[in-house]
């Protein structure tokens, strides 16, 4: 039986790996301390340029994230449901982890 090549293509399932920032309490209670720390006056002061006001702003904010904010890659599949989020599959991940662990330790006995 003939099917077009465009068959194909559509039931391939295509992965990649996407490079995002992992947030959590700790991390945003960081950003903020580091971002209370920035001389905001100086900003306040450049009354007669708002383009330098704005890459000030820009900039601080950008340095503070870099600074305290980890990133990870997490690996997406086009096959994937709207549902299976990264965090979803980091949960199903430690959880064969400790599945393995447990098989481990059952075998050793």
């Amino acid at each position: 039986m003939l099917k077009p090549e465009c068959y194909y293509a559509y039931n391939k399932a295509v992965s990649r790996v996407v490079t995002k920032q992992c947030l959590s309490e700790q991390v945003l209670d960081n950003l903020a301390y580091v971002i209370n720390g920035i001389p905001w006056q100086v900003m306040y002061s450049m009354k007669d340029c708002r383009n330098r006001q704005a890459d000030f702003f820009y900039d601080r904010i950008n340095n503070a994230v870099e600074e305290t904010v980890s990133t990870c890659t997490v690996k997406i599949s086009s096959s994937d449901r709207p549902w299976i989020t990264p965090y979803f599959k980091t949960l199903i991940a430690k959880r064969c982890r400790a599945f393995a662990h447990y098989i481990v330790q059952k075998l050793e006995e």
